[in-house]
């Protein structure tokens, strides 16, 4: 079976260099940038009393 080929971002001209400005600056991405430059691999994490999953199983290694 062939492999399919990714198509390019679809991204303007001044995108890249947003995106690289907001990098440098530690800030977060939009979140119009998830879908573009991420596959679509949804994550979720149960929090309790603001404690994640992991964060509760260190505490009891």
């Amino acid at each position: 079976m062939a492999r399919q080929e990714k198509k390019a971002y679809d991204l303007t001209a001044a995108e890249p260099r947003d995106l690289i400005a907001l990098l440098q600056q530690g800030r977060p991405l939009p979140e119009r940038y998830r879908f573009i430059l991420f596959e679509d691999k949804r994550e979720v994490e149960p929090v309790w009393n603001g404690i994640t999953a992991r964060q509760r199983a260190r505490s009891f290694a």
